[in-house]
């Protein structure tokens, strides 16, 4: 899952709209700058077998949702469950401010073996949506 989080961060980097979508242009880009060895078609032929319609862009999060694995039963129900529990107003949608007010650090193993305190955990849990979620918050 890393991987995917590092993946998706500098895919974003070539976004230079921040639209969430990126050009032929910038696709292009990404590719020279990770020497991946392509001819020009065959990244322009990929790059339109992910977009729909024809469209002059390609979204980040369709592209990258061809390479996630369906979940499996266990763990969607896992899921549905923490969802529904975080969804205090049944809204049908999550405040990013009542999940990081909610978590609970001092469970975290790290911390329960004495490698790091509660704090720097929840420092680093609130930063791990600003960094690699795209989400910004509150600092409460």
């Amino acid at each position: 899952m890393r991987g995917l989080i590092g993946f998706t961060r500098q895919l974003r980097l070539y976004d230079t709209k921040g639209s969430g979508n990126l050009t032929l242009a910038e696709f292009k880009q990404a590719f020279c700058d990770y020497e991946i060895e392509m001819i020009d078609i065959d990244v322009e032929n990929l790059f339109r077998s992910f977009c729909e319609n024809e469209a002059e862009s390609l979204n980040i999060n369709e592209f990258l949702e061809t390479f996630v694995q369906p979940m499996n039963k266990f763990r969607y129900n896992l899921v549905k469950k923490v969802f529904k529990f975080l969804d205090y107003d049944n809204q049908g949608q999550m405040d990013i401010n009542y999940l990081i007010d909610t978590y609970d650090a001092s469970r975290h193993p790290e911390v329960a073996n004495f490698k790091k305190e509660r704090e720097e955990i929840e420092y680093e849990f609130r930063d791990s949506f600003a960094l690699n979620h795209g989400m910004y918050h509150n600092p409460r």
